[in-house]
């Protein structure tokens, strides 16, 4: 719509349902996003929750790897901008397919796209939580 354009973005979180991969996935997970007509390298940053597909509500936040057959939600990135809008907001723009080595392995759906306050609050938090960790393991 003229009154909110569709804007270029480099992260964004999607749900995805992973049907086909020969073994587990985990962040930092590599591999070839098609978004409309782009074909762009992505990585999946984080985990951030396992998703029921019948129910569609959070079974386990922050799974440390998700196995094929199952759906869940990850923070994807990518180098160059792409154009996505959430799914909700406008369904053609807010679509993608995952591939790996000529094989789809996964479809998925823009959740959400997360501000650069946002992306910054988050990795703030993850820096101190880290830190607690490593200080009390001293």
């Amino acid at each position: 719509a003229e009154n909110d354009p569709v804007e270029a973005t480099t992260t964004f979180d999607g749900q995805v349902m992973l049907v086909e991969h020969k073994s587990i996935l985990t962040a930092g997970y590599r591999c070839i996003a098609h978004i409309q007509a782009a074909a762009v390298e992505v990585v999946f940053e984080r985990l951030i929750a396992e998703v029921d597909r019948r129910t569609n509500q959070i079974v386990k936040k922050h799974p440390k790897f998700v196995r094929p057959g199952s759906t869940f939600i990850a923070r994807l990135s990518v180098a160059q901008p792409v154009c996505v809008t959430a799914f909700k907001a406008f369904a053609p723009l807010g679509r993608f397919m995952l591939r790996d080595e000529g094989t789809t392995i996964g479809a998925g759906v823009v959740v959400r796209i997360p501000t650069a306050k946002q992306r910054s609050e988050e990795l703030q938090s993850t820096k101190e939580s880290g830190a607690k960790i490593a200080s009390s393991s001293v």
